[in-house]
């Protein structure tokens, strides 16, 4: 505590400082402006439910803007909620309402504006580009739902598809009511890579990296019957939403225990993680206003450069809007696995798994057998014993992995994958390994990436020196063409119009451009769009077979098989964390989260 007081006015003045040299440092700098107009810092979403079971909300975007005239947040309320008591400020300056919300009004119109663009979306003017904070308050009516068994938050406080990925969201409930506790309550996080628990009386959330761009930050809360009054009500159980949220996630419904007490969480096998001590801020004291001032100069330099020579697929994707590369990138999917790594794609080793089995399938060493039951499908994968694998390490891994699962029949379901996945997490993360060392070793061959970044004197240390030093494996020249090269043909696949090029005689290519595409993570919508060009696609792939056996089969299957394999290689999730006693969030899952759709951010 001493500590605290003795740096607290010198770090209050250091931030105060840093707004302001940051906003001169962004406003000096001369580098072209990226294609993505904004760089959003941190959300954090406070959130303290009233005893009339109405919600206060508050936001801070920490947002630095470069080009564009407001900022949005997508919000869709129930018809048993209202919207009230919105404000909005930056850096503590209010801004003023306006009862209808023009989003094609100028600058200088929306500056010091905010409102609501048919109540879909809370909309405020950006007003003086740079770094600021921007707060956003509003209360929620009947914020707490009436499930048939329990009352419930399920909320969307941070939606996906951000205009930039946050490098840190936070979340927090707490209660005018009474305190959240593990004896009444449960909580669970989705959408983001972090921890969530119950501590001091209200639910904490945060990130522990930067949120993917298909990212989100959603909490389910678990709250006793009748505490508090509303007029939202559902007529399904709670454990119903539960189970939907669980869907696709880390979490594992076998393990959840709605009955569980506080003594059977706390003995459940797992311990949860404890707090952190963050000191981090203590230690910047000895460094001075003006030594911190400086970091923050070069952090943001170095940060800037990152983005710009190291951007995400879908920053990349826009910079590079109308530009397509209609050739396959690479010879095979394993070789360039860095490149598209560095790219930030979403779940990049499940992809790795589904493109897999789509090119064993193709190549005739799998095939799925089996036929649609009663009440669901039963499906098995067959391996073919003559099947010789090709000489790359990562598909062989594969294939003696999918000879292991099968069984004397040389058969193998799902169900059967979960089991190896949950008692041989080695061998699997061996898989991912091996992913990383054969794109290394090829592409250092190549040419196309290189060991280290060699040292420079500071005023010879350009953006792009300051972004190679960052990665551990810097792309040359050739590395970021290729790297363009796959998002080139990102925007090809997704430019479904261009397909209509490849005539119906090539289902043959089609099927390997689904193999690209599984990696980039759009399998599913080429694969709808092939449908609609061609009808017959379905029938005449090499994903198709007796017993109405088509791509969709395999794409379900190895769904099935990549949340196995995905929880294979994430942090244990508990029995005490699926039961709602917290610990490592849930990247995936939280289907049917209330509280509106994708997107937000500066446009």
């Amino acid at each position: 505590m001493v500590v605290r007081r003795l740096f607290s006015p010198l770090l209050k003045l250091a931030l105060l400082l840093t707004l302001i040299f940051s906003f001169d440092l962004i406003r000096s700098d001369q580098e072209p402006v990226l294609a993505v107009d904004q760089d959003i810092h941190s959300i954090t979403v406070d959130t303290v439910l009233q005893e009339d079971g109405s919600a206060k909300i508050t936001e801070h975007w920490d947002i630095t803007t470069h080009e564009g005239t407001e900022i949005y947040k997508p919000l869709v309320l129930t018809d048993a909620q209202e919207l009230t008591d919105y404000q909005v400020s930056m850096d503590g300056q209010p801004f003023n309402p306006q009862k209808s919300w023009d989003v094609d009004a100028s600058f200088a119109a929306k500056a010091y504006q905010f409102g609501r663009n048919e109540n879909s979306e809370l909309n405020w003017g950006i007003s003086d580009y740079g770094r600021h904070t921007y707060q956003v308050s509003y209360r929620i009516s009947n914020f707490v739902m009436q499930t048939d068994t329990n009352q419930m938050i399920y909320w969307r406080f941070i939606s996906d598809n951000l205009a930039d990925s946050p490098e840190a969201i936070r979340m927090t409930i707490a209660s005018e009511k009474e305190d959240f506790n593990l004896e009444n309550n449960r909580v669970w996080g989705f959408g983001f890579r972090g921890q969530v628990h119950i501590e001091d009386g209200k639910v904490v959330a945060e990130s522990k990296d930067t949120l993917p761009s298909s990212g989100s930050g959603i909490l389910l809360v678990r709250i006793p019957q009748g505490t508090y009054p509303t007029q939202w009500t559902s007529d399904k159980a709670f454990d119903d939403y539960v189970k939907e949220a669980f869907e696709g996630s880390d979490y594992n419904w076998e393990d959840y225990d709605s009955n569980a007490s506080v003594e059977d969480i706390t003995s459940m096998p797992g311990e949860r993680m404890p707090k952190a001590v963050k000191w981090g801020l203590v230690g910047l004291g000895g460094l001075g206003v003006v030594g911190i001032l400086a970091g923050v100069r070069q952090a943001i330099k170095r940060n800037r450069a990152l983005k710009k020579w190291y951007p995400s697929l879908e920053r990349r994707s826009q910079e590079l809007d109308g530009q397509y590369y209609r050739d396959l990138p690479a010879d095979n999917i394993y070789s360039d696995y860095f490149i598209l790594d560095q790219l930030a794609i979403d779940d990049l080793d499940s992809n790795y798994l589904t493109g897999t089995i789509l090119y064993l399938v193709k190549e005739g060493g799998l095939k799925l057998g089996g036929e649609a039951g009663l009440l669901k499908d039963k499906h098995y994968f067959m391996v073919n014993s003559a099947y010789q694998a090709p000489d790359l390490e990562p598909i062989k891994d594969w294939w003696r992995i999918f000879n292991e699962v099968a069984d004397d029949k040389g058969q193998f379901s799902e169900k059967d994958f979960k089991k190896y996945c949950q008692s041989r997490t080695d061998r699997l993360k061996g898989v991912s390994i091996s992913y990383r060392s054969y794109s290394k070793n090829y592409l250092l061959a190549g040419d196309f990436i290189q060991n280290k970044t060699y040292a420079k004197a500071k005023e010879d240390q350009d953006q792009r020196y300051l972004a190679d030093s960052q990665v551990t494996y810097p792309f040359t020249d050739k590395g970021h063409q290729l790297r363009d090269n796959w998002v080139k043909f990102y925007n090809y696949l997704k430019d479904f119009s261009l397909l209509n090029e490849r005539g119906a005689q090539e289902v043959a290519l089609w099927d390997r451009l689904l193999i690209y595409a599984a990696v980039l993570g759009i399998a599913e919508e080429v694969a709808k769009e092939f449908t609609s060009l061609y009808p017959d696609f379905e029938k005449q792939s090499v994903y198709s077979g007796a017993n109405d056996i088509n791509f969709w089969q395999y794409y379900y299957i190895a769904n099935a098989m990549n949340r196995s394999y995905s929880q294979s290689l994430a942090p244990e999730m508990t029995s005490a964390m699926s039961s709602g006693g917290g610990g490592f969030s849930s990247f995936g899952g939280g289907g049917g989260a209330f509280g509106g759709g994708g997107g937000g951010g500066a446009r």
